[in-house]
């Protein structure tokens, strides 16, 4: 690790980032007509201009503007030429969290071919500074990446599932696409005016009132992104869906082992208890285990194709899953296991002709699909139907057998597919709807809504996730990949896109940084992101390979993670760098502990940046140990204070942000990435300090004097057994006491 310089002579930086979400005045947000068309002002500014509804391939000349509404519900008419019904926008202003929700209503106006955009566009966006938008990429349109927008001709045309934005005067804007009346909306452009688009995928629907954009304004990026969804999903009857309503699973709150990586389609049961005795030989707990792809009864090739029956191939599992499970939790202490499948069942849908496909004859639907691996421009699929909640029967039955077996959970990959299962078949947003609601129900039936979504970031899906918690926020692990880019690209790109997705992602779930290997070059970059990010840690090693002190530096004893307290997010001052050559820097808290991992995950040699305290949002105290773990430095900073660092290329720098409290801060055990979380408990009083600890370590605090006396749990610690250098206090707590928490007493 590179040495981390610290300045003699500290910069000072200006302003402080803040949580609060003061009250606001109606008048600092106004939705009117100007010039024929909609503007948007907020603050006494104009933010929006040029605002007119628009529909694809059909008539979109207007002749007369009027207004009406009451209140802050407004309703702006536009009148086409030669048609005798008017187009009506409306805007919905929320004053307390600065958001406008607009709609636009045909009222037959509209062409009437499901796949044409209902549409709302704005040609200035004046004193516009720059914004980045997360867009969901093909071929599979499963994930978002980033892209910096610093024109609209950046903005691509359509896709974006989320838009950030930034004006020269430093207000903030955020924008969300919506879905409601058969519609899903994406944020884009038409003639490079920025707006959104709606479709339906459904011909000749009759259409009333699309939802089709929320925006939302604010001096602070972080409390307008939250207003953005708080309002956004309670308008659309989805405010189940905040992650702030929801709690954390207990079963993620232990590391897991998952079998993709390791043996990928050739997974079975000799190949996982051989994997299992591997970590237990090196005094590895494995709470949970995750059996991918390769575990079923399939027609036709792995990875292609289709579903046969409901229960575990016997090639692979001999005894089944039943005596498995037992036998796994047994030996190996494994305390949860659960089994990846396909939203649609598997990649190729549910085979009708397997005795499968026959008896769920009535719960299965046909939808067409253009897949990469088929020789057809587009194939017809089987999946349980969206039309009704038949489809959650299959659901139902399929983890009634899973639980009877010992399953815990299920990962449902292949989530992004709605819009392809509608088209012929139901309006988008009703498809999307009730697929997820097929599962997310039978979920909580059967496992109490312990899954892991995946193949999932896009609006139709993460908007209908209900009360489910955990979602994937990143494309595939890739650990061949060495490549840098921002589509099945490598460690670097991968943490990138991880951190920038987590901006949208996050007011609605954790954010889940998908598995990696410990014995992979770039492991560390990896382990540290998923450290911080807030969500789970699975790991997926190849057994005999594993590097046993990055899993360790990622756990308790027991195989409980070190998880922070809240989703790992983008400094502000990170926001809109996307792939220019800085370091991104990711900020999360423990209690009243801020940490910031900082990456070199941009494609350069070497990246410069700043580290001030007030880069983690919401931080409070005046003075602040700052500590990188690689390279045990400190330092002290007031709030606003900078010190710069360099990093080279893959490199990450690891600093945790502790408030001084009576002359001392407390770190944790330095041996884990996620050091304030082995600290259970502090409390500081004028030269003393008590501290619990989780387990035993080396544990570090900052003291502003030298200790006059060290007792761990009653016991006094003579002086031959820590050492104080340079203010900071270092205890072996290893074998100090059979107890597996350790209470420190300091008095200095």
């Amino acid at each position: 690790m590179k040495f981390l310089s610290f300045p003699l002579m500290l910069v000072a930086i200006g302003m402080t980032i803040s949580c609060s979400k003061p009250t606001k005045k109606s008048s600092e947000m106004v939705v009117s007509l100007k010039n024929n068309s909609l503007a948007i002002e907020w603050q006494g500014k104009d933010r929006l201009i040029g605002g007119l509804p628009k529909f694809e391939n059909a008539p979109s000349n207007f002749s007369s503007f009027s207004t009406s509404g009451i209140d802050n519900k407004l309703e702006f008419l536009f009148q086409l030429t030669n048609a005798a019904n008017k187009v009506t926008v409306g805007a919905e202003v929320f004053t307390n969290s600065n958001t406008v929700i607009l709609s636009v209503s045909p009222n037959g106006n509209h062409s009437k071919k499901g796949s044409d955009y209902v549409g709302l566009f704005f040609n200035q966006i004046p004193n516009y500074k720059i914004g980045t938008a997360l867009f969901k990429y093909a071929p599979v349109k499963a994930w978002t990446h980033p892209v910096q927008v610093k024109t609209m001709k950046d903005l691509n045309e359509e896709d974006n599932q989320f838009y950030l934005w930034q004006y020269n005067d430093s207000t903030y804007a955020a924008a969300a696409p919506l879905a409601g009346q058969g519609y899903v909306a994406c944020i884009g452009k038409d003639s490079n005016n920025f707006g959104a688009k709606a479709r339906s995928y459904f011909d000749n629907m009759s259409t009333n009132k699309v939802p089709v954009l929320a925006i939302a304004f604010g001096s602070d990026p972080y409390s307008t992104i939250n207003n953005l969804y708080e309002t956004s999903l309670t308008y659309m009857g989805k405010s189940e869906n905040l992650r702030k309503n929801k709690t954390y699973p207990i079963l993620f709150e232990s590391l897991g082992w998952c079998t993709w990586n390791a043996f990928q389609h050739s997974v079975n049961e000799e190949k996982i208890i051989s994997g299992l005795k591997s970590f237990q030989e090196n005094n590895i707990a494995i709470p949970t285990l995750i059996i991918d792809d390769g575990w079923m009864q399939i027609t036709g090739d792995w990875g292609k194709g289709s579903l046969a029956a409901l229960e575990v191939s016997r090639e692979k599992f001999p005894n089944g899953f039943k005596k498995f499970v037992q036998h796994v939790k047994q030996q190996y202490h494994v305390q949860d296991v659960g089994v990846w499948h396909a939203f649609n069942g598997y990649w190729s849908g549910i085979d009708t002709n397997s005795s499968l496909g026959k008896k769920y004859k009535n719960s299965l639907m046909p939808y067409q699909d253009r897949v990469t691996w088929g020789d057809k421009p587009v194939s017809t699929f089987y999946m349980p139907t969206p039309k009704s909640a038949e489809g959650e029967k299959f659901y139902s039955d399929w983890y009634a057998y899973l639980k009877g077996e010992g399953m815990s959970f299920v990962k449902v990959d292949n989530q992004l597919i709605s819009d392809r299962i509608s088209k012929n078949n139901l309006p988008f947003w009703n498809a999307a709807t009730q697929a997820e609601a097929n599962v997310q129900n039978a979920v909580k039936k059967y496992f109490q809504g312990n899954l892991i979504n995946c193949m999932d970031m896009t609006v139709d899906a993460v908007y209908n996730f209900g009360s489910s918690p955990i979602a994937r926020s990143e494309e595939d692990y890739l650990p061949e990949v060495k490549e840098y880019k921002l589509t099945g690209g490598n460690a670097a790109s991968h943490v990138l896109c991880a951190g920038y997705n987590s901006l949208w992602f996050s007011p609605m779930v954790w954010c889940d940084y998908d598995m990696f290997q410990t014995h992979h070059d770039n492991a560390i970059f990896h382990a540290v992101a998923r450290a911080i990010s807030g969500g789970p840690i699975y790991i997926t090693d190849i057994p005999g390979k594993q590097n046993f002190d990055i899993i360790r530096a990622l756990t308790t004893s027991d195989g409980r993670i070190l998880r922070t307290d809240v989703p790992a997010l983008p400094t502000e001052d990170c926001l809109f760098n996307v792939t220019d050559s800085l370091p991104l820097k990711l900020f999360s808290k423990v209690g009243s502990t801020g940490i910031v991992a900082s990456f070199n995950a941009a494609d350069a040699n070497a990246v410069n940046g700043t580290l001030k305290p007030s880069d983690v949002v919401g931080i409070d105290g005046d003075l602040f140990l700052v500590y990188e773990h690689f390279t045990k430095r400190h330092l002290l900073l007031k709030k606003n204070e900078s010190m710069p660092f360099s990093l080279n290329r893959m490199q990450v720098a690891l600093y945790y942000i502790v408030p001084i409290q009576h002359n001392a801060a407390m770190i944790g055990l330095a041996g884990k990435y996620n050091a304030p979380k082995t600290i259970i408990n502090t409390d500081y009083s004028e030269g003393k300090v008590q501290t619990l600890c989780r387990e035993e370590g080396v544990f570090v605090c900052y003291l502003k004097t030298k200790p006059k006396s060290i007792t761990v749990n009653g016991k006094v610690i003579t002086t031959a057994a820590y050492t104080f250098q340079q203010n900071l206090l270092t205890v072996d707590l290893k074998g100090l006491d059979k107890d597996t928490e350790k209470l420190i007493d300091i008095a200095f």
